[in-house]
């Protein structure tokens, strides 16, 4: 008697072996878990917009807050619609992400924390600037969720080598 080899995580899943399967069978599958919708998303200080795939929760209406992972972390943005071809054909070149979750309890404490310490961020960032005699104005600073990166925005009439305020700002 010939023994078969154990079905894999797919087959036991789907019924269909691993060659077999594509993304068009698991997003066509069943009750529609795990099925990709996408949002159109506005985030970040300089309230840019990008088009954010959500795998977790259900359907997010216009207006709501969530978190949503970009190239550069992850950052609180609004949900503005769901990401239809008329509404991707407004937008040039949009940004792509993930919306991690709504926003909770914890991430409203976390953005206040934030918010709390904005202006504090600002004045010591003139500060080091002016230190270090950089010839740039300083327009805002911005600190992404989990407050591991910061982001510094500025004017300059001339290229500003602002490599030693970004060590010390790391330092801190």
């Amino acid at each position: 008697m010939q023994r078969r080899p154990p079905k894999s995580q797919v087959q036991r899943l789907f019924g269909f072996p691993n060659n077999q399967i594509s993304i068009q069978h698991i997003l066509s599958s069943g009750s529609g878990q795990g099925a990709l919708s996408k949002y159109i998303v506005r985030y970040g200080t300089m309230r840019n917009i990008g088009v954010m795939t959500n795998r977790s929760e259900g359907p997010f209406r216009r207006g709501m807050e969530v978190v949503v992972r970009t190239e550069r972390g992850l950052e609180v943005g609004q949900v503005l619609c769901e990401s239809t071809e008329d509404a991707l054909s407004h937008l040039d070149q949009p940004a792509h992400g993930t919306i991690v979750r709504a926003v909770n309890d914890h991430d409203v404490s976390e953005i206040n924390t934030i918010d709390g310490a904005r202006l504090s961020n600002i004045d010591i960032c003139k500060s080091h600037v002016q230190k270090l005699g950089l010839e740039m104005k300083l327009v805002e600073v911005e600190q992404l969720l989990g407050r591991q990166r910061m982001v510094v925005y500025y004017l300059s009439e001339d290229r500003v080598d602002f490599r030693e305020l970004v060590k010390i700002l790391a330092g801190e």
